[in-house]
């Protein structure tokens, strides 16, 4: 097996670091860049929905920000690292194994869409009780999500498909 001296090592590693750079460059500049940048947000790029950044970031404080510039209604599921690059037959970026061929490291923050129930079975209800709101006897709506004495009442004590109140037969 031969020797390898120190400068054909070095030589090596300054090709694939070129390399890397280069695939780095292509998906961020190229003709078929990977995803499209997000607007105000230097660095920060939407592909197939989700949210990346080049490069293998931390996860928590990636996952942070992505959730502080998504809409109202999604939210981060998982954050985590992939590899991407070019497949040469589809011509599109794909998911990859880290040494294949002009893999791109990535940070990717999956987004999910927030599906809300009604917010009254999600709210710290709070009932004026004073006039002209309410009272004791009838007290007024819930002053954060608008429901009723009456309403919140009847969601609280209804427990999967059980009527919400015993009648008698």
């Amino acid at each position: 097996m031969p020797e390898y001296t120190p400068g054909y090592v070095a030589a090596l590693a300054a090709a694939l670091m070129q390399a890397n750079t280069a695939a780095l460059y292509a998906a961020e500049h190229g003709n078929n860049p990977l995803g499209r940048p997000v607007q105000g947000n230097p660095g920060l790029r939407i592909w197939n929905g989700d949210l990346l950044r080049l490069g293998h970031l931390p996860l928590t404080p990636f996952a942070v920000e992505a959730n502080v510039l998504l809409q109202d209604g999604l939210y981060v599921d998982l954050a985590h690292h992939e590899h991407v690059h070019i497949d040469p037959e589809l011509d599109q970026w794909v998911f990859c194994a880290a040494h294949a061929d002009g893999a791109v490291p990535i940070t990717i923050a999956v987004t999910q869409t927030r599906i809300d129930e009604d917010p009254a079975h999600h709210c710290n209800h709070s009932f004026p009780v004073t006039p002209p709101r309410g009272s004791i006897d009838q007290p007024g709506n819930c002053r954060n999500c608008g429901t009723t004495y009456t309403e919140a009442r009847r969601l609280a004590t209804t427990h999967d498909d059980q009527d919400p109140e015993p009648t008698n037969r």
